[in-house]
């Protein structure tokens, strides 16, 4: 990928975070998930599953394969319920397959724009610093190339 002096860290940036927020919404308007207990009437509880990791989460699933996230006077948080909506996957992916898909390209999508954007950040914060400290151009092949003489990942 060329790199420019000026404006390449935004690039991967903005692409993270509006990955981010569709994984995000994509999470929030997950099938099946109904989203008050007024869409539940007249459904049959299957099972009702403590989401391990978020204290007072539990999720309620219906016969049908709808659920509801219950909460203490709250919507669950999208950390939340992405973990949630991990630990449910075992029981609803066969009904579900194409948006637990979806999710895991999202948040595929979502941990590569990550690690660029660090590194983008990076090569931004050298670029930013590199004249008023010139050590830089000499410091900085030197570390790389202490890291590969160590085995560095």
């Amino acid at each position: 990928m060329p790199l420019s002096t000026t404006g390449f860290a935004m690039r991967t940036v903005e692409k993270k975070w509006r990955t981010n927020r569709e994984k995000v919404e994509h999470a929030r308007a997950f099938p099946g998930m109904l989203g008050s207990w007024s869409d539940a009437a007249g459904r049959t509880i299957r099972e009702v599953v403590e989401i391990a990791g978020v204290p007072d989460l539990s999720a309620i699933i219906f016969e049908d394969d709808t659920f509801l996230m219950i909460a203490p006077a709250r919507a669950p948080l999208p950390a939340e319920l992405l973990i949630a909506l991990a630990a449910l996957r075992s029981r609803l992916e066969t009904r579900y397959a194409d948006a637990y898909a979806r999710l895991d390209e999202l948040s595929l999508s979502d941990r590569e724009l990550t690690r660029m954007a660090r590194m983008e950040n990076i090569l931004g914060a050298i670029t930013g610093n590199i004249g008023a400290i010139p050590e830089l151009y000499e410091a900085i092949p030197e570390l790389l190339a202490a890291l590969r003489d160590q085995g560095a990942p």
